[in-house]
């Protein structure tokens, strides 16, 4: 059963290199257009429009570029960055912290017991209806549920 939503691909890859292809685009446009010329651009302009296109990549990479694909199997987890795929067992699983996002949609935040190939902890996107038919097929896990209740 697939944990993580859909859209993690989606988010990973496709929106974040259209995003950055696109910003970047012009970026490089705006250092290419001679300044000097009655459709040139300002230097601050310039500067300003690159150090958007840098801090929204470094945003992208360090927030949707971390999502991880997570499917349940029957004796643990199998989470994929869609290059590398490991499996996981249960007793790694430290914690689960659950953070609503927008509309059904939730960040949860795993955490392992110790360090692992993808560190000591991994994000994923899930909806409501798969976080809830996963805590009714696994209510044996002994790892502990942190849940934010959306206000």
């Amino acid at each position: 059963m697939q944990l993580s939503s859909t859209l993690t691909l989606y988010l990973k890859f496709m929106f974040t290199i259209f995003w950055t292809v696109f910003f970047g685009s012009f970026a490089i446009a705006f250092w290419v257009l001679d300044s000097g010329k009655e459709i040139g651009v300002s230097n601050s302009l310039k500067w300003g429009f690159s150090a958007f296109v840098l801090v929204g990549i470094l945003i992208l990479y360090r927030s949707l570029f971390r999502l991880k694909r997570v499917d349940v199997v029957d004796d643990g987890l199998v989470i994929t960055n869609y290059f590398k795929t490991y499996h996981f067992p249960y007793p790694l699983v430290q914690s689960m912290k659950v953070l609503p996002l927008f509309l059904s949609y939730k960040i949860v935040i795993l955490r392992f017991v110790k360090p692992t190939s993808f560190g000591k902890s991994i994000f994923f996107l899930t909806n409501t209806q798969r976080l809830e038919s996963f805590e009714k097929l696994n209510q044996n896990i002994t790892f502990s549920w942190k849940s934010r209740k959306s206000k």
